[in-house]
């Protein structure tokens, strides 16, 4: 039996709350788009995440199945500049893999 999600509908004027303060209005849109990506984990599904800007030119299955026991499969990052700075490194959101896997979980909380 197949597992869908047929659609799932967010306002972002009453799911981000008030008080919470961001860099740009477009980083309403990153607040939301991670919540919906812990939501569908949580629900047991992976999510595969790509930007709408980046052209996807080899078959990102193939590429991902290389990495078959991550939980995570991305490029790094630089962004934000702050967090780079304290990390070391960010992910770099154009296309990534988030498995629903109990270290996923871990790293959501």
């Amino acid at each position: 039996q197949s597992k869908r999600i047929s659609s799932i509908y967010i306002n972002r004027d009453t799911f981000i709350m008030p008080k919470v303060r961001v860099h740009t209005p477009s980083s309403y849109i990153y607040l939301i788009r991670f919540a919906v990506m812990r939501v569908i984990n949580f629900w047991g599904f992976d999510v595969l995440s790509v930007d709408l800007d980046a052209i996807v030119l080899k078959n990102l299955s193939a590429l991902f199945d290389k990495y078959g026991d991550e939980d995570i499969v991305g490029s790094v990052g630089h962004y934000p500049f702050d967090l780079n700075k304290k990390w070391g490194l960010t992910l770099c959101m154009g296309a990534v893999l988030i498995r629903a896997t109990p270290h996923t979980e871990l790293i959501w909380d």
